[in-house]
């Protein structure tokens, strides 16, 4: 007993590394309970055609209660869940568009009416034959199939037993104690068993959540620059796709007698002053149509997608007077320039993209050829050297 309770516990507990509440969780869940419903209201809607046939039999002795028409019940079953499978497909193919909305009430309504329907099996129960039979299995099929939290089916479990009470009386049909146990056991182990499988999912959904995030951060660091944090030139490469049928502006920037740094400051101050020209490339190009990244050693190349090329020309001379830090050791403001080269033009292809990069680097060897400091370039509206 006392494993039991262990292994309970165990199920019991989602890690705290995922809350019940996550919209990627309840957007699964939502997916995966429309696919559920589905094949749920397919199964009811063979039993009932299964049914028409059985009550239309020759060998068919008649049913209980001749009141209703057992097959107009039967009928009834089968439209209504071709019906609400069909609503659910519908459901299942826009989803796909949509992960993230709320609980639909379309699979709850589907588990109601359906709760509602396993009891009027008793008016199509034939003369000696089994009162619960097809009662059971079309309750079972609506509380196992679908995955639902467990205040969902104390709900849906309250309806079955409200309407069995209802049909009951209305039957007048003797129906002893032990019966009214046994639907009672019934609910008790769905419901269990629907509990296991909820937290079950929840686990699953951990996992794969977990797999996820590391895919994804095992992805960004190979795109990121250990040192700077811009990206590197392998995110360059895959970004390509993404600047075609654009207009860009390419910045190529490169510091001046960086390897004066080193051997003056040592490898460290140089390591701070990557850092710093980093931060202040991310700090002024980070709009969302802007990308920053370490092309090499102390080159960096900044990508601008569809904007004003005389305003690219601005921020490039607002990250060039950026150029200063602070030596730790003396406090004094160490002052270093970076020379930029900059091309504007229409990208259709991969081609025109490294195009554009060679043309800012011929700008930028020609800008460290005038002196330090220097900005060269050539706007596609200008047509010429800015």
């Amino acid at each position: 007993m006392k494993k039991i309770i262990e292994f309970l516990r165990s199920i019991e507990q989602p890690n705290a590394h995922i809350s019940t509440k996550d919209p990627r969780l309840q957007a699964d869940f939502y997916r995966y309970n429309l696919f559920f419903c589905m094949n749920a209201g397919i199964v009811i809607s063979i039993l009932s055609l299964i049914g028409m046939i059985g009550t239309s039999a020759s060998l068919s002795e008649g049913a209980v209660y001749p009141g209703i028409n057992a097959v107009s019940v039967y009928l009834s079953m089968l439209v209504i869940n071709l019906l609400l499978v069909a609503l659910l497909f519908l459901k299942f193919q826009k989803s796909e568009q949509d992960l993230a909305k709320k609980q639909s009430h379309l699979t709850d309504w589907f588990m109601i009416i359906n709760m509602v329907l396993a009891s009027f099996t008793f008016f199509t129960t034939q003369k000696n034959s089994s009162f619960f039979f097809e009662y059971i299995l079309v309750t079972s099929v609506t509380c196992l199939l679908p995955n639902v939290y467990i205040t969902t089916y104390f709900r849906n479990a309250a309806v079955n037993l409200l309407a069995v009470a209802i049909v009951f009386h209305l039957l007048d049909y003797p129906v002893s104690w032990q019966d009214f146990i046994d639907l009672i056991i019934l609910h008790i182990i769905c419901g269990f068993v629907n509990w296991v499988r909820y937290i079950s999912f929840v686990h699953y959904e951990e996992v794969k959540f977990t797999l996820e995030s590391k895919e994804e951060n095992s992805y960004l660091k190979s795109r990121t620059d250990g040192l700077t944090g811009l990206l590197n030139r392998s995110a360059l490469r895959d970004d390509f796709p993404e600047f075609c049928e654009s207009t860009l502006g390419i910045a190529l920037i490169d510091l001046d007698s960086f390897k004066k740094f080193n051997d003056t400051y040592g490898h460290t101050f140089g390591d701070r002053v990557l850092i710093h020209a980093g931060n202040c490339l991310g700090s002024i190009f980070r709009d969302g149509n802007e990308k920053c990244y370490r092309y090499g050693g102390d080159e960096f190349l900044v990508v601008v997608k569809n904007e004003d090329a005389q305003g690219v020309a601005r921020k490039l001379g607002e990250f060039e007077k950026s150029c200063g830090l602070t030596n730790p050791e003396s406090q004094n403001m160490i002052h270093f320039s970076a020379s930029i080269g900059y091309d504007w033009g229409k990208v259709e292809s991969e081609e025109d993209m490294r195009s554009l990069i060679r043309n800012a680097d011929q700008y930028l060897y020609k800008a460290k050829k005038n002196g330090r400091g220097r900005i060269e370039g050539r706007t596609a509206a200008a047509g010429g050297r800015n």
